[in-house]
């Protein structure tokens, strides 16, 4: 190649190199590097008014900022069909088959679609505060309960605490193991959240459209599993067992694999970062269980307690749930770390009754 020749080839080389590089000798350029913003769908099956609606929105402003722009997640609202059951399931599936990049997936969601890592924190009456549920979603176990996603077509990036979930009856309060047996609960689709409801002799179901009035109807309908931050979706007026804490709700964000390798490392980096700001901004943020009480209260809901020798007919019942976690070797580990924490956080704060 003459002098000539070589300067030409240099400056056109230099003023390409940013879209798709060059050499001498016609070897593969390698990837092309696109300006263009790269664009995530996240989606979640609640609306943006919800806490895992301010959570995506939050982790759609943190991905910018720290991309400066150049990753933009862009929140799918109520990603599930109209009137579907198994309503996060099938978000979920959207992610895993590359529908949505991302999804906002509640950790008890998990084990209808074979991963089980996550049932240990939805052992019954086990969480019970909202500084354990902050704890948990912060500890290392959270790293090893997403590990159960790995070869399921998504990665976990963070768990993001919700709320606690309480009994909500309608006609009567559920304050009693008998209050469940033959009645219909709504509550979502779970494997080891109907394990409870069966226990308890009740008929868990994800009750959705014009069942859940023809229930409610027909007297078959008790109650909802239900926390007090969504309570407006109740259909009728409820009392809430305070007290009584079935079990938390945590959300998983995920990202498709594919998708995510695509990504090249700086963005990858991105995702992690934002994700767990994400967390610990929402952390910082969430009202708790007794703040969303109160606002429950002054709506005109109805709040009562139970004794402590009926919490523990409640948890002598699950005794048997507890023993099949405590066999599955993640489920045991997080059993007992969850446990530890326990021990030193304190009890819940007091339950103020109000209502009738």
């Amino acid at each position: 190649m003459s002098r000539r020749s070589w300067r030409v080839w240099f400056s056109v080389c230099v003023a390409a190199v940013l879209l798709a590089g060059c050499t001498a000798g016609g070897d593969d350029p390698g990837p092309v590097t696109s300006a263009a913003p790269v664009t995530l769908r996240a989606g979640t099956a609640d609306d943006s008014s919800g806490p895992s609606g301010q959570a995506i929105l939050e982790f759609a402003a943190q991905v910018r900022s720290l991309s400066g722009g150049r990753l933009i997640v862009e929140p799918v609202w109520e990603a599930a069909p109209p009137e579907a059951r198994a309503w996060d399931q099938a978000v979920a599936k959207r992610v895993v088959d590359g529908d949505l990049q991302m999804g906002m997936i509640p950790a008890r969601s998990w084990d209808t679609e074979g991963v089980t890592t996550f049932q240990a924190v939805q052992a019954p009456f086990l969480v019970d505060s909202d500084a354990l549920l902050d704890q948990v979603a912060a500890a290392d176990m959270a790293k090893e309960m997403m590990a159960g996603l790995d070869g399921h077509g998504v990665k976990g990036l963070t768990m993001i605490p919700e709320g606690l979930r309480h009994p909500f009856g309608f006609t009567k309060p559920l304050a009693a193991p008998a209050d469940f047996a033959g009645k219909t609960i709504r509550t979502p689709r779970s494997k080891a959240g109907y394990a409870l409801f069966e226990a308890l002799g009740a008929k868990p179901d994800d009750l959705t459209g014009d069942a859940v009035p023809n229930a409610l109807n027909d007297g078959s309908l008790a109650g909802y599993d239900n926390e007090y931050a969504l309570s407006g979706n109740l259909p009728a007026k409820a009392t809430a067992t305070g007290n009584l804490t079935l079990f938390p709700k945590l959300n998983v964000l995920v990202v498709n694999q594919q998708a995510l390798d695509k990504l090249p490392a700086d963005q990858q980096t991105v995702l992690a970062d934002a994700a767990t700001r994400t967390r610990d901004k929402m952390i910082a943020a969430r009202e708790g269980d007794a703040a969303q009480g109160e606002k429950f209260c002054a709506s005109g809901g109805t709040v009562m307690v139970i004794t402590a020798a009926r919490l523990r007919e409640f948890e002598k019942i699950a005794e048997p749930l507890y023993a099949k976690l405590e066999r599955d070797s993640v489920s045991g580990k997080v059993l007992a770390e969850i446990r530890a924490l326990k021990s030193t956080a304190g009890a819940p704060p007091a339950v103020t009754p109000c209502g009738k």
